[in-house]
């Protein structure tokens, strides 16, 4: 299967030990402040060097800017430069910007958090509306199936009403309130209560409720050929070339992920978080506790030993991925830092990122920066072959242990695999897949992706099990039920 569900996202972040020096303690704390903006820079050059970066990188400490700039190219054709007032796609970070708003109603009154959804949208539907609230589709904890096992072929977006009534509306999958699944269409249904609570179009509400007090006057919901100033293009790194993503309208993604912004205007909104400009400090402390499920609001929650002497910090972050860009926005409450990464060249490991800056941040060394297993197996795979590189990934796999970054890395591998199987490099192609299903035993598309190479390739029983244990770790994979039928049946 070649596409993964749009706009991920999760971080789990890790320690590493590298290269560049830890800051000196005893510097004074202006001296301090330049060594780290120098060590954070280089680290984030060497990212971009090595092709795992193209985008712009905030971090700031205690108020104070650390880092704020561009790397690499918004437009690769006209050779226009990434900056700070470079507009990107955020993806799923635009869940914060809906939950806050949801917040401010309640605040004002116009809502609570254990408002129905029948009550909320009175257009939904009774059985299930009754039994849904607003602080279960915060959590991602409704029940409600996401719309994007549904929509695949959808080009253009209907209206909100529309969307909700045919993509958003089906039976539960479980009982509201007892499991977590995260689902962009519980927050698509937030952007439809906000309309109905406010009685204005979601991105007038964006305005007024949130991106006009706060100064964001260069962000905004994203449409297909947005052509304001400043605007980053989305790519994706294919055949060791970065060429132009698709053309999927981000309007689609809606209050779940269609936003656009900019490094300047993500650093003013963390004004939302420790500011009474938006929300007051007894709505706003929501925004920066661990609720039981570790996500509220847009924002994932987690433990972590990343402190000074790795003392443990509560870390509140989110990524985004929407055609062509991928995002993250972790922040420390605790130390009050910010790091931000925006990309413009798809799916790369943005939380091994954020895990350096941080390292450098608290005065440690981070860890050497490398490319992604795909694009190594690709270099490597030019002198030595393809299966001599994946023979040297897997015992650099050993020594590494757990990724910090996954879901990246499988896409990569997975569009590598595709990208050789179409070139008929089907041995080869066959090598890089089966490396990543056992770098990825748990993802139905890993195995998915291998029966297809291995039907391609006259292995017919290989891709009936494969095909299998894709179902059973996904019973919802319509692509996998339709080619092992067709397998049966030869």
């Amino acid at each position: 299967m070649r596409s993964m569900t749009v706009m991920l996202i999760a971080a789990v972040l890790a320690a590493g030990g590298g290269h560049l020096h830890p800051r000196p303690t005893f510097l004074p704390e202006q001296d301090a402040a330049h060594d780290a903006s120098g060590s954070l820079e280089a680290l984030m050059d060497r990212y971009h060097e090595l092709g795992e970066f193209n985008g712009a990188v905030l971090v700031v400490r205690q108020g104070q800017t650390l880092v704020n700039r561009g790397f690499g190219y918004a437009d690769y054709e006209e050779k226009i430069a990434n900056g700070p007032e470079t507009k990107f796609l955020i993806g799923s970070l635009t869940k914060q910007f809906t939950a806050v708003m949801i917040l401010k109603l309640i605040e004002m009154g116009r809502l609570s958090l254990d408002s129905t959804l029948a009550d909320a949208l009175p257009y939904y539907r009774k059985d299930t509306g009754a039994r849904v609230t607003i602080r279960h589709l915060l959590e991602h904890t409704s029940g409600i199936p996401c719309f994007t096992r549904t929509m695949q072929d959808v080009q253009v977006c209907p209206m909100i009403r529309e969307f909700v009534m045919k993509y958003c509306s089906r039976d539960l999958d479980s009982e509201p309130g007892t499991r977590f699944r995260y689902n962009n269409g519980g927050y698509v249904i937030l952007g439809a209560v906000i309309e109905q609570a406010t009685g204005l179009s979601y991105e007038e509400a964006l305005r007024q409720y949130v991106l006009s007090p706060l100064g964001m006057n260069a962000s905004g919901l994203a449409r297909k050929g947005m052509s304001t100033p400043q605007t980053a293009k989305g790519y994706q790194r294919r055949g060791g070339r970065v060429v132009p993503a698709g053309g999927v309208d981000p309007f689609l993604a809606f209050s779940a992920g269609g936003m656009y912004s900019t490094m300047n205007d993500l650093a003013l909104w963390e004004k939302a978080f420790y500011g009474d400009t938006l929300l007051s400090a007894k709505v706003r402390a929501l925004l920066s506790s661990s609720p039981n499920n570790g996500y509220f609001s847009g924002l994932r929650f987690k433990w972590r030993p990343v402190g000074p002497d790795r003392a443990e910090r509560n870390i509140v972050f989110h990524g985004g991925r929407i055609e062509g860009f991928n995002s993250l926005l972790l922040r420390i409450p605790q130390d009050r830092i910010l790091i931000v990464l925006l990309n413009n060249t798809d799916s790369t490991r943005l939380e091994t990122m954020a895990a350096g800056l941080l390292d450098i941040v608290y005065g440690r060394a981070p860890g050497v920066p490398r490319r992604s297993l795909a694009e190594e197996c690709r270099v490597s795979g030019k002198d030595k072959g393809i299966r001599a590189a994946i023979g040297d990934l897997r015992a650099m796999r050993r020594e590494e242990g757990a990724l910090n970054d996954p879901e990246p890395e499988e896409i990569q591998l997975n569009a590598f695999g595709y990208e050789l199987l179409g070139q008929k490099r089907i041995p080869e192609a066959l090598a890089v897949l089966t490396f990543t299903v056992e770098e990825f035993p748990d993802s139905a598309n890993a195995y998915d992706s291998l029966a297809e190479a291995q039907a391609v390739a006259g292995l017919s029983e290989q891709a009936i099990k494969n095909y299998e244990k894709s179902l059973a770790l996904n019973p919802e994979n319509s692509n996998a039920k339709t080619q092992l039928q067709k397998l049966k049946n030869k």
